[in-house]
């Protein structure tokens, strides 16, 4: 597949072309780096939006009932703040 830098709502690129490699996919959440066997959960973000989270993020909006896209960000980002402390 191929991307471009600049980006459209749908996804779709316009200018300077970029390889895209289709085994691996991003969390929207956490940025993490996943391949295509890992399994991908959507999580709403308003009416009819939703985001791409990995397991590891859906397990934490499951076990602390996360309902709101910025609680999850909240709650990624303190992790990560614990992490490097």
């Amino acid at each position: 597949m191929v991307k471009t830098r600049q980006w459209t709502k749908w996804g779709g690129g316009r200018l300077m072309l970029v390889k895209d490699n289709p085994d691996i996919w991003y969390c929207q959440a956490c940025g993490e780096q996943q391949t295509k066997d890992c399994p991908a959960y959507m999580f709403p973000i308003g009416d009819n939006n939703y985001i791409r989270i990995c397991s590891e993020c859906e397990n934490k909006v499951v076990r602390i009932r996360i309902v709101e896209f910025k609680q999850l960000k909240t709650l990624l980002f303190k992790g990560m703040m614990i992490d490097i402390i």
